[in-house]
């Protein structure tokens, strides 16, 4: 059990790094491409999930496929949650920002309970037999169609006016991290503070 919650703990701690790292990648070329990305990366290592052979077919390499699996999930997630933000935000009008924003942890949240519905109705459904040979890779598989889809619908997203103004003036920024650290400390330290609270009440109900 230990091992399980670990497994699945370990995405979160490269969040941050996705977040670094294609977080300035899409100030420089554009959210739509970044965004096209991490729903690549995510729905990819999602469906290879479902596609993992057991210990008992491939031994230790088995539970190191699944755990470079999840590295990769949390690593996409960290671009695309601030990317998706950033993506709102910029087409918002500013009176309705927060609530257009709002939308996507709306939008979040109603991904896990349609994912837990899903697992709850094979739990239901299936013998236990059919549930731990193949009916848990059910909910997994799922993520290469709708990554798919995903993906379609991305493709046909503009980038945001903002980005296109900047690009249009060539005022897009060379180093848009170190300008967030330096210019903008104050309010990320104050937003990590209130996020930090926010999450362990949120998982702490929903896990």
């Amino acid at each position: 059990m230990i091992a399980t919650f670990a497994i699945f703990a370990i995405a979160y701690l490269v969040r941050p790094f996705g977040g670094l790292v294609l977080g300035p990648l899409g100030d420089r070329i554009g959210r739509k491409r970044v965004l096209a990305l991490t729903i690549i990366m995510m729905s990819a290592a999602t469906f290879a999930i479902g596609l993992l052979a057991t210990y008992a077919q491939i031994g230790i390499l088995a539970p190191i496929l699944l755990l470079v699996a999840r590295l990769v999930q949390g690593f996409a997630t960290g671009g695309e949650y601030g990317g998706a933000a950033a993506f709102i935000a910029e087409y918002a009008p500013d009176r309705r920002r927060g609530f257009y924003c709002s939308f996507l942890e709306f939008s979040t949240l109603g991904g896990f309970v349609l994912a837990a519905g899903m697992e709850t109705t094979l739990q239901l459904t299936l013998p236990p037999d059919a549930m731990e040979t193949w009916g848990w890779r059910v909910p997994f598989l799922v993520a290469g169609p709708l990554g798919l889809v995903g993906l379609y619908l991305r493709s046909k997203l503009e980038d945001t006016p903002a980005f296109q103004q900047l690009e249009s003036d060539d005022d897009v920024s060379e180093a848009p991290l170190r300008e967030l650290l330096t210019r903008h400390w104050c309010p990320i330290l104050l937003v990590m503070g209130l996020v930090l609270f926010y999450n362990v009440a949120d998982y702490t109900v929903l896990f």
